[in-house]
């Protein structure tokens, strides 16, 4: 919804600024491409559950379509003055209407506006002040950082439980790694094997003898024929 237009110093606003569904000066404005209408946010995102044209000239229009209006547009309607929200806690400030969130939320006529208690030091809305009690708010306080604390140590302890766990996962990946490159118990390991071959190049060349009519290595004859 639009801002009332009550709340401006001059009521006689640009009709180009106006809402053509709220008559209210355009809040959140945004306007449909096509046919170059502006509209304020909520007003527009209401009327297209029900209707999917524009509101003017019923031209087709889909939520999907909407876009931000041009920045000469925003800087026309930031420079309207504006009255403060709280005006009626005795605010009579007049502020542009891009400033007025930021005033308002720091105006001493913010009802909501946090103020620090002398005596306890505890930070409350203003009009919380003269219901506040420092024994019973400052109990309030302590009883929720206890919940807090409590908190805290129940998700530590529940991490600690994670981290066990995975440290138990790796030791057992670890073992299964090491199982899975452990020689078989038939197979050689490399120091046997280096043993076996310094072995075998430590014997002599052997010689050509005959047993019968066996050759275990060639013999003269054998070696001629060859």
């Amino acid at each position: 919804m639009g801002y009332d237009l009550c709340l401006f110093e001059d009521e006689d606003v640009d009709e180009e600024l106006i809402c053509p569904i709220c008559r209210g000066v355009l809040e959140n404005v945004i306007y449909a491409p096509k046919c170059e209408h502006a509209f304020c946010s909520d007003c527009i995102h209401e009327w297209l559950t029900n209707q999917q044209t524009c509101p003017l000239d019923r031209t087709p229009l889909q939520k999907e379509e909407l876009n931000s209006v041009p920045r000469i547009m925003k800087n026309m309607l930031g420079k309207l003055r504006v009255k403060c929200e709280n005006k009626e806690h005795g605010c009579k400030e007049i502020v542009r209407l891009d400033s007025r969130a930021d005033h308002s939320a720091n105006c001493e006529f913010n009802p909501k506006r946090p103020i620090r208690c002398e005596q306890c030091c505890l930070t409350i809305p203003k009009n919380e002040l003269d219901n506040h009690n420092c024994i019973r708010d400052l109990r309030k306080q302590m009883a929720m950082i206890n919940d807090q604390v409590t908190e805290l140590k129940k998700n530590q302890s529940e991490q600690q439980n994670r981290d066990r766990d995975m440290m138990r996962q790796i030791v057992h990946l670890r073992e299964l790694v090491r199982l899975n490159h452990a020689p078989s118990p038939r197979t050689p390991t490399q120091p046997r094997i280096t043993e076996i071959i310094n072995w075998a190049e430590s014997l002599n060349s052997a010689r050509v003898t005959r047993w019968g009519g066996v050759i275990s290595t060639p013999d003269s004859v054998l070696q001629r024929v060859i």
